[in-house]
């Protein structure tokens, strides 16, 4: 019964990542416009790990042609918000498709609620035995440790994590989005091909993702954003900020 009702956490959490990875990507109207369509799907089918969904109907449901659709729906795979298996030939073959990380904050939520039913048992057992009062004045004094070892821990987790994202060229790369933010900036064509060498093709995680966000909410401040831009990426660059 859980599983047919949508969790609004699990939602706006979806809908959360989704703008904080726009910041990196740019995502265009066509791509949010599909990611909120498969979202919404989702949604009304009670959040399956996969979903069937034709190509067609989605592209016409989306006011985009089918080729716009399958472009927009790979810059959002690339970025890891969704992920799809692509059907066969034939109406009966639709393509398969997952909205990533749901099944995590679905979890995450889960776990609240399954938490107070484990003391039940255990405040029934306390009463026959006056000596299990001792463990329980003891185990106060592990708490304090243990959310350091597990934030160490998770530190450490992300630490790594973070190096094999940066060690795996291909998966962490945004190279469109990185020439459609360029291009916005008005960057020359030797300008942009400079930068592409300085960030790794658009490596993400690279300073230059920071930098074209700054330039770009500096509302006016910053009045040459390349050169801005440069003057970080190159510590012996004049910085030129106005």
């Amino acid at each position: 019964m859980e599983q047919k009702n949508p969790r609004p956490n699990t939602y706006i959490g979806l809908i959360n990542r989704f703008w904080r990875l726009d910041e990196i990507y740019q995502f265009s109207p066509a791509e949010t416009r599909v990611f909120f369509y498969l979202l919404k799907i989702a949604n009304v089918l009670a959040w399956p790990s996969a979903f069937p969904h034709a190509d067609k109907r989605a592209a016409a449901n989306c006011g985009i042609s089918l080729a716009a659709f399958k472009a927009a729906r790979n810059t959002l795979s690339e970025a890891g918000v969704i992920s799809y298996t692509p059907g066969g030939a034939g109406h009966a073959k639709k393509t398969m498709y997952r909205i990533c990380k749901c099944n995590e904050y679905q979890e995450s939520e889960q776990a609240p609620r399954r938490m107070p039913s484990k003391p039940a048992p255990a405040t029934k057992s306390t009463p026959a035995t006056p000596t299990k009062a001792a463990p329980v004045s003891v185990q106060p004094q592990a708490y304090p440790e243990e959310p350091r070892l597990n934030a160490k821990s998770t530190a450490n987790k992300a630490a790594h994590e973070a190096q094999t994202l940066q060690a795996n060229s291909n998966p962490t790369r945004n190279t469109e989005g990185l020439l459609r933010n360029l291009r916005s900036l008005q960057a020359s064509q030797e300008d942009i091909d400079k930068l592409l060498i300085l960030s790794n093709h658009g490596e993400i995680g690279h300073p230059i993702w920071q930098l074209i966000y700054e330039a770009k909410n500096s509302n006016g401040a910053i009045k040459q954003p390349v050169r801005f831009i440069f003057s970080r990426l190159l510590p012996n660059a004049n910085a030129v900020t106005n």
